[in-house]
């Protein structure tokens, strides 16, 4: 019995170091799903929703941050105890931004606005036309 009290206290010790890590990733998943339930409140008529069907969105955007955060996290947990667990911490930390002071709220730093310049020229200009493919028969 008090072996499995130590495993279980060792798996718990190990896996804690994580929870920085997932606890930022958590608020910025939060930020970013409030930030665009606000943007995109009129365009929804949030406010001409009825109490249940606000919560009707708070209920399903939230299941959709929690579906893709889901198997991150539970890679970062398990991955956290191992020898390689900090590095890869800090790599995670660094792919997502969570410690990137410049990204401002929805943490997203610069690249929203240049994704949504190459948004708007490949919307105002028209897309190339796909080229039609040569059979072996043609000339």
């Amino acid at each position: 019995m008090q072996g499995q009290v130590n495993r279980l206290d060792d798996a718990w010790l190990s896996t804690r170091h994580a929870v920085p890590t997932i606890r930022d990733l958590r608020s910025r998943a939060e930020e970013i799903r409030v930030g665009a339930i606000e943007r995109a409140g009129g365009r929804l008529g949030i406010d001409d929703m009825r109490e249940e069907q606000r919560e009707a969105l708070e209920l399903l955007t939230r299941s959709i941050v929690n579906k893709l955060l889901h198997a991150p996290v539970v890679r970062l947990r398990a991955q956290s105890g191992h020898q390689e667990g900090p590095a890869m911490l800090e790599a995670a930390r660094a792919l997502l931004g969570l410690d990137d002071r410049e990204s401002g709220p929805a943490g997203f730093g610069r690249y929203p606005a240049t994704a949504r310049a190459s948004q708007r020229s490949a919307v105002s200009s028209p897309r190339p036309r796909p080229r039609a493919s040569r059979s072996a028969s043609s000339p």
